[in-house]
């Protein structure tokens, strides 16, 4: 690592967190408004931004799928509820993909829920 000053350094974390906040913000908006499929995105692999998000949050940003949802689909995949994406393997995200993906199909998006 370059030997960059302590102040420099911090600050430029603080700049990279702060960004990466927004990128998870702006995801999670898109995701609750189903412009993003949820299911399409654990398939596909969560964007670097998303890897240390736990499992219960980034499920729970859909509207109506609540804890007994997500405890059902991390024990159909095997894991653990205290998981985040990155812990994830590629085919437990792909069990919960497949269930978000039926549940995303029995819940139709009300025009309340696309307000935000």
């Amino acid at each position: 690592m370059p030997n960059i000053p302590r102040t420099e350094q911090r600050e430029a974390a603080r700049k990279r967190a702060l960004e990466v906040r927004e990128e998870q913000r702006d995801l999670f908006r898109a995701i609750k408004a189903r412009r993003i499929s949820l299911a399409a995105l654990l398939r596909e692999g969560p964007p670097a931004c998303m890897r240390r998000v736990l499992m219960h949050k980034l499920l729970t940003t859909q509207p109506h799928y609540r804890d007994n949802r997500f405890r059902e689909a991390m024990d159909q995949a095997g894991a653990g509820f205290a998981k985040t994406v990155e812990e994830m393997t590629e085919r437990q995200l792909l069990i919960v993909a497949r269930d978000v993906e039926e549940w995303e199909k029995t819940h139709p998006i009300a025009a309340e829920e696309m307000a935000v």
